[in-house]
């Protein structure tokens, strides 16, 4: 069982995002950048939200879609192959108020061909993102729009200034506890966190799926999808969202680890304490809109 099959891990980011914008903010600036990019048609517009989690962008897209008034001629299916964060996906309310019809699913079947694709803060978890885009090929339609997001820290930029000055207290912490210092960005993700549903064949779960920086173009690029567009958005972050998220499961946090589970509450409490006089520092996504090569 991956970590996102577990119930812990859905409770915890639906809490999160029960409690910061981090996840919301960047969906709506997603399916902003994705359907600026369709040309509506008499037919029906078919969404999926890729790896839904617990629906924040499945609702952002709702409201994107009725803020252009297309939501009477729009379907969105929020695909999210774990039982756990399914069983979390709130968006049923929102999407009826909408007026857009949904469907949950976390199996993808046959159906009618998808127009546009929205993966928020999903794609590096996958082992072989081209082996799962070729998968997700019959279920496209042929002028399929996808867009994807990505931590601009991911890709390799460096950590801001206030980034920097979180990374200090973290390590004034752990320097108290006799731990050697961790850097200010480690983006790394272990392969075992990703899903099993979406990683390729040959997977290999004792290996990391990456180890920065990311490369979304390339990637979508060597996939076959010609990129249209990439754009940063950026937001503010206080010092109290960045370390809920560092915190967050499936992976244990780089400034943790070296550390008895016994102390970390302590060791927690402790960075807590210090970051609490931090002010808001600016957080960078990448979000990359590309088009099917016909």
């Amino acid at each position: 069982m991956t970590h996102w099959q577990q119930a812990k891990t859905a409770a915890a980011y639906q809490a999160f995002c029960n409690d910061y914008g981090r996840y919301a903010s960047t969906s709506e600036a997603l399916v902003t950048a994705a359907l600026s990019a369709v040309v509506p048609s008499a037919g029906r517009l078919r969404c999926l939200d890729w790896a839904a989690g617990t629906g924040v962008t499945s609702v952002a897209l709702a409201s994107e879609l009725s803020r252009r008034g297309w939501a009477s001629v729009s379907e969105i299916t929020a695909f999210e192959p774990s039982f756990a964060m399914a069983q979390h996906h709130p968006a049923a309310a929102h999407l009826r108020h909408a007026g857009v019809r949904w469907h949950l699913r976390t199996t993808l079947a046959p159906t009618h061909p998808f127009d546009v694709v929205v993966g928020n803060s999903m794609w590096w978890l996958l082992s072989d993102p081209a082996y799962a885009l070729r998968s997700l090929a019959p279920h496209l339609s042929p002028d399929c729009v996808l867009a994807w997001s990505t931590p601009a820290a991911y890709c390799g930029e460096a950590p801001s200034p206030g980034e920097v000055d979180l990374a200090v207290c973290l390590n004034t912490s752990r320097e108290m506890v006799g731990l050697p210092m961790v850097p200010a960005v480690a983006p790394s993700i272990d392969a075992s966190s990703g899903s099993d549903a979406l990683n390729g064949p040959s997977a290999d779960v004792d290996t990391p799926v990456w180890a920065g920086p990311l490369d979304p173009k390339a990637t979508l690029e060597r996939a076959g999808w010609q990129v249209r567009s990439q754009i940063d958005f950026h937001r503010d972050c206080t010092a109290a969202e960045w370390l809920a998220h560092t915190l967050l499961p499936p992976v244990r946090p780089p400034w943790l680890r070296g550390l008895p589970s016994a102390d970390e509450q302590a060791l927690v409490a402790d960075v807590q304490q210090r970051i609490s006089a931090l002010p808001a520092h600016r957080q960078t996504w990448r979000l990359t809109v590309a088009r099917r090569r016909s």
